[in-house]
């Protein structure tokens, strides 16, 4: 199987990126990337052993299209925030309980591949920046190679 290092994932720098073959993308047309993305997912609360880098799909969009103001950005680094911790650990579930399994992450920097048509920034931009705690529930933060967030 394809091996990867969780570490190096986490700091931005993708060990192994499988190809995925006849499997339509889910969710925007990537025609020249995989319909799968590698994500460090968290399946309940606990230490960061918890976390397990695996193949999910591509984040889906709500309502099937970017709305106006969104852009998807392929991720190129995420810190581990504060709240990532809390939130992995648990503390935070009684505010914002997760609906585990989950993909976490707020902070990212990486590139838009996408954007919608009202967004503040185009395709090709690099971008850093933040998820909000709502969306990253909704669906899925920067411990990914994709992210939805809004410009």
């Amino acid at each position: 199987e394809n091996a990867v290092n969780p570490v190096a994932f986490l700091q931005g720098c993708v060990a192994a990126r499988p190809a995925i073959a006849d499997e339509p993308p889910l969710v925007v047309d990537f025609p020249d990337r995989p319909a799968k993305m590698l994500a460090a997912v968290l399946p309940d609360y606990g230490a960061a052993s918890r976390l397990k880098v695996q193949l999910v799909d591509l984040p889906r969009l709500p309502l099937g299209k970017l709305k106006a103001s969104e852009v998807v950005v392929e991720v190129y680094a995420a810190s581990v925030n504060p709240t990532d911790w809390k939130q992995r650990k648990g503390t935070l579930a009684q505010l914002c309980p997760l609906n585990l399994p989950t993909i976490l992450g707020i902070d990212l920097a990486g590139k838009v591949v996408r954007a919608g048509e009202e967004a503040a920034f185009s395709e090709g931009d690099e971008v850093f920046g933040r998820q909000t705690l709502d969306r990253m529930r909704e669906l899925n933060g920067s411990y990914s190679e994709y992210v939805i967030v809004d410009s």
